[in-house]
């Protein structure tokens, strides 16, 4: 039988297989898929879609592409370009077709009328790869190795260069455009110097780079309008005022792994921040995991946040529509370990901080909770519910009366409860939210003002 026969016999057998998980209802590739199909899918998605085919598409070759099925033992360059390069266009159109849906289902909600871009497929390093896996100087193992690793980054580059082509594309039509690098939480030095949330123009030239076996991810968020950080108003920018923002905008910090330790001290400044309301849909365990894929987030710690949430979700009247790891920084309260934030389409999204979860017991959790000097909050079931607090503060309000409630409260400064509580009374209730829970007395001032404006009775 013919070289070029056997190739696309096995071309047949790895796209077969590949099909089999993307089928099978139960695989985490074919959850991501059925999400973004079902109108859900984040960037984030897509992100975790990348890899997730990458890995299948490279467990169906290392299935079916083995020496006892091959010439004398031997992938040759014929059979290796045939089955690469057709597999990696197939995986190359699936991943544009994931992302661009899922940017196409972000930009509705924010009213944004620009078509998604497709970079280009990209031949060199595909040529580059089938040349590496067809090296008859090489072992088996060698061989084997070069048709894993380089099967999964080259599949998780397609997502990579969707990205960094959109997000180039939105920023020269005048959105205001950030690119936002991931770790998994256990990371080299140099994946931990590169993390962080850069406006685009101000992002270093590496922050889409990868070394082998990397698992950081990098999304692009694109909105309309400035938001100041203090007063959560927001502004709709002209392409002049854009630019001048960007001119005068700090560079973005990196921490290095040490400082990071050193700021996990001071995490629990800012145990939360705004809020605003929106109902879609109750977050699950699918909604969760697929987020957290990947962030080394132990068990016990998932189960509070998730059962905690969906408590104060039936209890306060309120709907988390969204679960991201995307935790934003303000000057006022430093890094949240979770974080209601409020969304430009009204929605009502809950960002969790994977690196400061990252790998530690629900107990080492609570520990560093209870130590704090700034909040009430105790552990991280409290922690849940003082962010609950922020929602129901402004669950069925408007943007507008958001902006207007959070002026309100800024300026009110109330003793008796914590440190955040006295600089601002958003946190304030929040924190109340927390005593509540526990059926702690409060003064009169601070019944009445809970009663105020929260739309229930403190007790």
């Amino acid at each position: 039988m013919a070289d070029v026969d056997i190739g696309e016999e096995l071309l047949k057998a790895v796209r077969v297989d590949f099909r089999k998980e993307l089928g099978n209802k139960d695989s985490r590739l074919a959850k991501i898929l059925k999400r973004i199909q079902d109108g859900k899918g984040t960037m984030h998605d897509a992100a975790m879609f990348s890899k997730e085919c990458g890995a299948a598409l490279s467990e169906a070759i290392a299935k079916n592409v083995t020496p006892d099925k091959l010439p004398d033992g031997q992938l040759y360059y014929n059979i290796a370009d045939t089955i690469l390069r057709s597999t990696l266009k197939d995986n190359y159109d699936l991943v544009n077709m994931a992302a661009q849906a899922a940017q196409e289902q972000t930009d509705n909600k924010l009213s944004i009328h620009l078509a998604p871009q497709q970079a280009a497929f990209p031949e060199d390093r595909v040529h580059k790869i089938v040349n590496a896996a067809a090296d008859q100087t090489a072992d088996s193992g060698t061989i084997k190795r070069r048709l894993d690793s380089p099967v999964r980054n080259v599949t998780e580059s397609f997502y990579d260069d969707f990205v960094e082509e959109n997000a180039e594309f939105r920023d020269e039509a005048g959105l205001k455009t950030y690119l936002v690098r991931q770790t998994n939480g256990k990371c080299c030095d140099w994946c931990a110097s590169l993390a962080g949330r850069y406006i685009y123009e101000d992002a270093p030239e590496e922050v889409f780079a990868k070394h082998d076996n990397c698992t950081c991810t990098v999304e692009y968020i694109t909105d309309k309008y400035r938001e100041n950080v203090h007063t959560k108003k927001r502004y709709a920018l002209t392409p002049e005022q854009r630019q001048e923002i960007l001119k005068n905008a700090p560079k973005p910090t990196r921490f290095t792994k040490e400082q990071a330790e050193i700021l996990q001290n001071n995490i629990l400044n800012g145990v939360a921040n705004s809020a605003r309301s929106g109902i879609i849909k109750s977050i699950d365990v699918d909604d969760y995991e697929l987020v957290t894929y990947g962030k080394n987030i132990q068990q016990e710690v998932s189960n509070v946040i998730i059962s905690t949430m969906s408590q104060c979700e039936n209890k306060g009247g309120f709907v988390i529509s969204e679960i991201s790891t995307d935790v934003t920084t303000t000057s006022t309260h430093g890094t949240a370990v979770l974080q209601i934030e409020p969304m430009p389409n009204g929605l009502l999204r809950l960002n969790i901080n994977a690196d400061f979860l990252s790998g530690k017991t629900l107990q080492e959790i609570d520990d560093i909770f209870a130590n704090s000097n700034n909040t009430v909050v105790n552990s991280l079931q409290e922690a849940v519910i003082h962010e609950s607090g922020h929602a129901i503060s402004i669950k069925g309000k408007s943007l507008g009366e958001i902006a207007a409630l959070y002026d309100e409260l800024g300026k009110i400064h109330l003793d008796g409860v914590s440190k955040i509580a006295r600089d601002d009374g958003a946190e304030c209730l929040a924190e109340l939210e927390v005593l509540r829970s526990r059926e702690t007395p409060v003064s009169r001032e601070l019944e009445e003002f809970y009663n105020k404006y929260m739309g229930r009775k403190y007790k």
